[in-house]
């Protein structure tokens, strides 16, 4: 805008030449300073985007290890819990067997 007005003072006979270009300058220097805003912010996002995705994996990553886990410890107890329901039924047929063979 500065640039605009800057060359319609040029045009009136305002402003000199080298007072044009210094606003042209600044115009664009102006813009390359926006672009760069914008690419650091573009590089801020993708940082931010990365850094939540690596987050959301390792939480995912617990989770399914925490999952595991359990399963392996609820298959340990079912296997436990069978075990000792085999040893007592078999304790209770001994225990039948020698009362019959005895008597």
């Amino acid at each position: 805008v500065a640039a605009i007005a800057a060359k319609r003072r040029w045009l009136k006979g305002e402003i000199s030449g080298a007072e044009l270009a210094a606003a042209s300058d600044a115009a664009w220097a102006a813009r390359a300073a926006r672009a760069a805003s914008d690419a650091a912010w573009a590089a801020a996002w993708a940082a931010s985007d990365a850094a939540s995705d690596a987050a959301k994996d390792a939480a995912w990553d617990a989770a399914w290890a925490a999952s595991d886990a359990a399963w392996a410890a609820s298959d340990a107890a079912s296997d436990a819990a069978k075990d000792a329901a085999w040893d007592a039924a078999r304790a209770k047929q001994a225990a039948i067997l020698r009362l019959l063979l005895t008597e």
